[in-house]
């Protein structure tokens, strides 16, 4: 006798933002900060957020904190600066079940001089979360 696995429900995306990767650092900051190296290539974070209620979940504090978990994580290896940045903000839901997914790309380097808070790119657009 063969059994079947029962089926799961799978989970069903409802929204989704994106913001491209983008530049973040100009010439004009160049009197301030300076750039010594620079990755060879993009890194990307995944993020996720289980078990949420989207009335009360803030999503830019999602963001922000998946922001600065990749910090952390490229500055393990020297790096202390992001070039670029991009992210997409996928919300899923299975049954009553919700999820958030982050990912987070950006172009690591390392930079001396003044650096200001940022905050990540076009977080306005999250402002209807």
């Amino acid at each position: 006798m063969r059994l079947r696995p029962l089926r799961q429900p799978q989970w069903e995306v409802t929204d989704l933002k994106e913001v491209a990767p983008t530049p973040i650092y100009y010439d004009s900051e160049a009197d301030e900060l300076q750039i010594f190296s620079v990755a060879p290539r993009e890194v990307t974070g995944t993020y996720m957020f289980d078990g949420i209620s989207s009335k009360t979940f803030k999503y830019s504090d999602a963001l922000t904190h998946s922001r600065t978990k990749l910090m952390e994580e490229i500055s393990k290896d020297g790096y202390n600066f992001l070039l670029m940045e991009g992210w997409s903000i996928t919300t899923m839901r299975k049954s009553k079940v919700e999820r958030i997914e982050v990912r987070y790309h950006a172009q690591p380097a390392v930079a001396r001089g003044w650096q200001r808070p940022r905050t990540p790119p076009y977080l306005q657009l999250l402002e209807s979360h």
